[in-house]
C-alpha cells in the first residue's frame, strides 16, 4: 500500500471524443512553456516542505513543463539530505539527447 502526494504545475487537459462508445479522436492541452518565476518557487517551496515527510521521490513530468532545472534540483537534493531513494524518469534527458 503507498499513498502518493503529486506536486506540479498546470494539469494538461485531454479531451475524448466519442462514438457508440469507441473513441475516435482525441485533443490535448499541455503547458507550452516552462514554469518560471512565483508558479517555479510555489513548487519548489512544496517540494522542500513534502520531501521530509515522505520514503520516496519520483520525478515524472513527461514533458508537461514542470521539471525545470530548478525544481529538479530541489527535488534531488532535498531527497539526497532527507537520505531517501530519488527515481528520476530519464524521457527528458533522452528526447535532449537525441537532437
Amino acid at each position: 500500500r503507498a499513498s502518493v502526494t503529486l506536486i506540479g504545475g498546470d494539469v494538461s487537459t485531454k479531451t475524448r471524443y466519442l462514438a457508440n462508445d469507441q473513441q475516435i479522436w482525441r485533443h490535448d492541452n499541455d503547458p507550452k512553456e516552462m514554469i518560471k518565476g512565483r508558479r517555479e518557487i510555489g513548487v519548489i517551496q512544496r517540494i522542500l516542505d513534502t520531501v521530509p515527510h515522505v520514503h520516496a521521490v519520483l520525478i515524472a513530468d513527461y514533458g508537461k513543463s514542470v521539471c525545470t532545472d530548478a525544481v529538479l534540483q530541489a527535488a534531488i537534493g532535498a531527497s539526497r539530505s532527507s537520505g531517501i531513494p530519488c527515481i528520476v524518469d530519464p524521457a527528458r534527458w533522452l528526447k535532449a539527447s537525441s537532437k
